[in-house]
Parts: structure tokens; C-alpha cells; sequence
């Protein structure tokens, strides 16, 4: 990891560490020293990108305006057009690979100061959900005293998806070949008329549950097929393991 995007990205997070004492960040390497995963966070990634407007883009881009006619269009669009991450990241790869871009160190640095900007808007609107939270109570679907709980554990645009799952898993079963063990139960989980098959690992000390599908891992909070297994063993409350902070 000396030379390229990898070094130019290292260098960048160095001088936000030095710029805000309270941004972090992780790199982690394969055997070969390639980058194969990045993580980052500061206490308020809000970043001013005025100066990298369309006279920036023109003098560090000149080539590439001048020879292809769509690219300004393109290029503004990934800028101003998107809120979503995932949305962002993609438009942007595709900006890159139609243009054969991947090599320009400004067009990298503005990729890191942009996806900050996006990053920023998503958790204003998460704070805006969690200020709402707490002026009201959300409409819950059907009476379950999991979603009582939860009602007040979560944001409203988090329990209008937990409050999904949890009816999603009146639509599973359970298979017969649970196996035992002194504290843990594994189950299998599967849709009625489907073939695929989840398992849910069910341990009696805490109540904790653990599925293959990875929900929790990935979005925060539990998935159909492990709430299909709370509700077999009659826990009505969420475990406080399962209940992130925020």
C-alpha cells in the first residue's frame, strides 16, 4: 500500500484525523497489502464542496469535456442529483468506467469529499427521525407485545421495518430437525412453498438469536426468520443484545 488510490486515500484520512480529532478509520490489507476493506467516521461529516464546481471540474477535467459531449451532464449529475449513498456510489462507478477515469487523483479526492456530503444528509434525516421519535408514537400494525417494545426502542422509519418482519414471519415454519445442545437450539426457517432454508442458532442464557440471512449484522435489527423462533419460544420482548444503541 504505497503507491496509487490506496496511498492517496491513507493520506486523506491522516489529514482528517489531524483536521478532527474525532474522526477514525480502519484499513484492512489481504496477504498481498491490497486494500480490502475501508471504514471511516467522524463526529460530523459535513464538508463544504463549493470549490469543486463546474471551473474546478473544467481545469482538472479539460480533456475529457472536450472530448466527450456528455460528460458535463454526467458529471453534474453525480454531484447535485443524489441523496442516496448506495445511488451515489453507483452513478459514480459507472461515471468512471464510461469515461475511463479511474486513475485521476481529483476526481478521487472529490469522490471521498462528496460521499461525506451524502453521508452528512442521511444521518441529518436519521436525527430529524430520532427528534420525531420522541414527539410521537408510532401506529402499530397489530397488537404484539414485540412491537409495543419495539415502538419505543426504535426510530419510526426503523419500526416501520422491524413492524414489517415481524408480520413477514407469521409466513415461515419451522422444520423438525432442530438440533439441541446444552444452552443453544439450532432451528431451520422456511418460507411456506419455497425451498430455501435459513438457520436460526437460539441461545436459552440470554435469548440472543443468530440467522444465516445476516439482517442484523448488516441493518440493525432482526430479520423474519429469527423473530420466527423469538416467537416460538414465546419472547415477547427483544433482547437487549439485539436493541442498538444509537
Amino acid at each position: 500500500m504505497e503507491k496509487g488510490e490506496a496511498c492517496g486515500i491513507l493520506q486523506y484520512f491522516e489529514y482528517k484525523q489531524l483536521q478532527d480529532p474525532s474522526f477514525v478509520y480502519a484499513i484492512q490489507l489481504d496477504q498481498a497489502k491490497l486494500v480490502t476493506n475501508l471504514f471511516w467516521a467522524a463526529a460530523q461529516m459535513i464538508v463544504d464542496y463549493a470549490h469543486f464546481g463546474d471551473m474546478n471540474a473544467a481545469k482538472h477535467l479539460s480533456g475529457v469535456f472536450e472530448k466527450f459531449k456528455s460528460f458535463s451532464q454526467d458529471f453534474r449529475g453525480c454531484v447535485y442529483d443524489y441523496d442516496d449513498v448506495d445511488e451515489f456510489e453507483n452513478a459514480w462507478k459507472n461515471m468512471i468506467n464510461k469515461y475511463t477515469l479511474q486513475e485521476n487523483e481529483w476526481l478521487q479526492r472529490l469522490f471521498l469529499r462528496h460521499f461525506e456530503r451524502v453521508v452528512s444528509d442521511r444521518r441529518y434525516e436519521e436525527l430529524k427521525a430520532e427528534f420525531a421519535a420522541t414527539q410521537s408514537i408510532p401506529f402499530i400494525a397489530t397488537n404484539m407485545a414485540i412491537l409495543d417494545f419495539a415502538s419505543r426502542v426504535y426510530t419510526p422509519p426503523i419500526f416501520s421495518m422491524f413492524q414489517y418482519e415481524v408480520l413477514q414471519q407469521l409466513n415461515y415454519k419451522i422444520e423438525e430437525d432442530c438440533v439441541v445442545f446444552e444452552i443453544t437450539t439450532k432451528y431451520t426457517v422456511g418460507l411456506y412453498g419455497v425451498n430455501r432454508r435459513y438457520k436460526v442458532t437460539f441461545d436459552s442464557s440470554n435469548n440472543s438469536v443468530n440467522c444465516s440471512y445476516k439482517n442484523f449484522k448488516f441493518v440493525g435489527f432482526l430479520c423474519k426468520h429469527a423473530l420466527k423462533i423469538l416467537d416460538y419460544r414465546r419472547v415477547k420482548v427483544l433482547p437487549s443484545c439485539h436493541v442498538l444503541r444509537r
